[in-house]
């Protein structure tokens, strides 16, 4: 987590990779795949997003003071926001 937070993407991937292998959790895919579409892979980040959905991983995105569910589609324009 610490590599995501520094904007190592690539490191944190490997990392989540890793711990995937050790203990497979919803957190780890969702995260695998936000570090795959931070580095330009969208379709790998969105499936390794969707793993996670099916895990039973729940994300709340909050934007304007106000709890949205989320999509199930994470998109560049999604990231910028």
């Amino acid at each position: 987590m610490a590599k995501f937070l520094l904007q190592d993407y690539a490191g944190a991937a490997e990392d989540f990779k890793k711990s995937i292998g050790i203990d497979p959790t919803g957190s780890a895919y969702y995260f695998l795949g936000l570090s795959k579409i931070s580095l330009g892979d969208m379709d790998a980040g969105d499936a390794d997003i969707k793993t996670s959905k099916k895990m039973g991983y729940r994300v709340e995105i909050y934007r304007g003071g106000k709890k949205k569910k989320y999509s199930g589609k994470i998109t560049r324009r999604t990231i910028e926001k």
